[in-house]
């Protein structure tokens, strides 16, 4: 008996449960405060390294979308130095979107005594003229020859208005630095290949490349090739103005090509 009468006095002094009217969920636990803040955290810091890496990226791609021009026309004069052949010079005329005049001249072309007497139609071994759905051939003093090609943009003509904020995005372009050409500034873009010799591919080495360097106009002022670890080529502006000028080589406007 006094072990049932210890028994009933503990009983009594416990705080009563009120019973759970039938058809109601039972009272729940309240959440772990712990568990909210460190969940909370996580949020926090995920929402935080996107957006670090969101500036980081818009910081590093600023120049090219925010600051590109588009030149109706342009005209520009490169060096070209080509491993184990001699240095030669490129005139492009570019009248966009669809025409383009591309020559290739003798390293004398830039200055000298044989640039004095001589012009463009007869210095030149080798002249691409591209218009809407034609192409132009002429090598050296021989006649020129037109192919009907496919309508499409100036196909020496470097957009980078347009391919370098797709290629950014896409990973097929990488920015590696930045050059001062011919007092201007340009940034280094590197691809898989040049930009002018067709669509952009991704990127599968470190050893072949192509960096080009192409200033606020969207110009490029400069092009070095990779192949296997080895520098092909390098081209280089050598005029320092920036030419916005519709006309093209007197000579290729008076030609009269054969069709192929």
């Amino acid at each position: 008996m006094p072990h049932a009468l210890d028994r009933a006095l503990v009983d009594k002094a416990r705080p009563s449960r009120a019973p759970v009217p039938h058809g109601q969920p039972a009272q729940r636990r309240p959440p772990n405060r712990r568990l909210t803040l460190l969940a909370l955290a996580v949020v926090v810091v995920t929402l935080l390294t996107a957006l670090s890496m969101h500036l980081l990226r818009s910081r590093a791609d600023g120049f090219r979308i925010a600051h590109f021009s588009v030149p109706v026309a342009y005209h520009a004069t490169y060096v070209v130095k080509s491993a184990g052949t001699p240095t030669t010079t490129e005139q492009l005329w570019v009248n966009r979107p669809f025409e383009d005049v591309d020559m290739t001249l003798g390293r004398e072309a830039l200055g000298g005594p044989a640039s004095e007497s001589s012009t463009p139609s007869s210095s030149a071994y080798l002249s691409i003229v591209n218009r809407l759905g034609a192409q132009v051939l002429r090598a050296g003093s021989a006649d020129a020859g037109e192919l009907r090609v496919p309508a499409a943009a100036a196909p020496q003509d470097v957009r980078a208005d347009i391919i370098v904020p797709a290629g950014l995005r896409a990973g097929w372009l990488k920015v590696v630095g930045s050059r001062v050409v011919l007092g201007r500034r340009c940034e280094l873009l590197r691809s898989a290949a040049p930009l002018r010799s067709g669509p952009l591919r991704p990127i599968t080495t470190s050893k072949t490349y192509t960096d080009t360097c192409i200033d606020a106009t969207g110009i490029v002022l400069a092009e070095t090739t990779v192949q296997n670890g080895r520098v092909t080529c390098v081209a280089r502006r050598a005029d320092g103005e920036v030419e916005r000028s519709r006309r093209s080589p007197r000579h290729c406007s008076s030609c009269r090509p054969r069709r192929w």
